[in-house]
């Protein structure tokens, strides 16, 4: 799965949160993202799989963040 969003700052902000809260369960995929904090808000950039298929993803990664510009 890729992923681009961002997020307002505030105290209803949960890209983090939810992040944070379950990378460390048993059956977590595998993440590997960018995280852009700017005024306002969050950027995240991300890449999820499940591990028996992290090697092939992560062959599109760079590529995947290298294809987005922003202003």
């Amino acid at each position: 799965m890729f992923i681009a969003a961002f997020e307002r700052s505030g105290p209803g902000s949960r890209i983090g949160a939810t992040i944070d809260s379950t990378i460390s369960e048993p059956n977590a995929k595998i993440n590997h993202g960018l995280w852009f904090r700017v005024p306002g808000g969050t950027f995240m950039l991300g890449v999820a799989a499940d591990k028996a298929q992290e090697k092939q993803v992560l062959k599109l990664k760079d590529r995947f963040f290298n294809s987005l510009n922003f202003e």
